[in-house]
Order: structure tokens, then sequence, then C-alpha cells
């Protein structure tokens, strides 16, 4: 399919949640130019199953993250040279829900700090937003903000 799909002239991205998929297109050198990798594993045990989010059957705002997913994910990442597109860094917001501002806020810093000293210069996050309950873009730029001063006085 790769082979097919360089006919076309374009960049060609894998996409995963799991870091041994990573490890194994490392390994086997598959013929793409960049990675997108989740930073938690959030289909941990419904591997083959369809997402709630399509079929509309998993109303559940609360989903199990594990913390350290983000951690083995990145140290795969490290020994990459290819370009990383790091997604889900908020684990979906699931690390965000039901917590108070203040929490959220040393959350999403934390996870800023953690994800970008990881990444290589030439490699960027995705956070995604979800407005319902309140303004989550206003308060991730404004945590960027205090991040980036914080970072840049250190």
């Amino acid at each position: 399919m790769l082979k097919h799909l360089r006919t076309f002239d374009i960049k060609l991205g894998l996409g995963t949640h799991y870091p041994e998929i990573v490890e194994l297109s490392e390994k086997e050198n598959w013929d793409i130019d960049f990675y997108m990798a989740c930073m938690y594993n959030l289909r941990r045990g419904r591997e083959g199953e369809q997402s709630g989010f399509i079929t509309g059957k998993n109303k559940s705002l609360i989903r199990q993250i594990i913390p350290a997913d983000r951690g083995v994910m990145l140290n795969t990442l490290k020994k990459v040279e290819k370009p990383i597109i790091a997604f889900k860094i908020f684990a979906g917001g699931q690390m965000l829900v039901e917590r108070e501002e203040a929490d959220r806020r040393e959350r999403i810093k934390d996870a800023y700090n953690t994800i970008f000293t990881a990444l290589k210069p030439d490699d960027f996050a995705v956070a995604g937003v979800f407005q319902k309950y309140h303004d989550q873009i206003r308060e991730n730029v404004e945590v960027l903000n205090e991040w980036y001063e914080e970072a840049n006085r250190a």
C-alpha cells in the first residue's frame, strides 16, 4: 500500500496509539515520512472495537488512562529521526475531567513541559479542545504562555 501511495507524490505518515508499532516500523524500515504518535493508549483493552465516539454507544466522559503511557511513547520517539506529531497530549481531555481550575492548569503545564522538552526541534504537538464545560482554548493558551515564559527564564 505504501508503494502505491508513493505514486501520488505525497508525504506519508503513520498514526498510532502503540509505541510497539513505531518500533516495528523503524525496525522494518517502512517507507513513511513522519509519525503521528498518541501520548496515551486510550484504546487499551478495546483493540478491534469500533470507537464509542463513532457509534454513540459510550456516553461516559471518563476513560481509564495510564499515566506511564506518555513516558513510554516519548522514550520510543527519542530513538526516531523522522518528524513527530504528538497528539492527545492531554489524554483526550481525560487527565483534566472533573478537575478544579488550579489542578487543570498544573496538569496542562506539566504536559507541555514533559512533551515539549522531549520532542525534537522540528516536531510538534496537537492539543484538542472541548469547549462545552469551560473555555479550554483560552485556558490552554494562557498556560502555554506561562509555561513558555517560565521555560525561557530558566
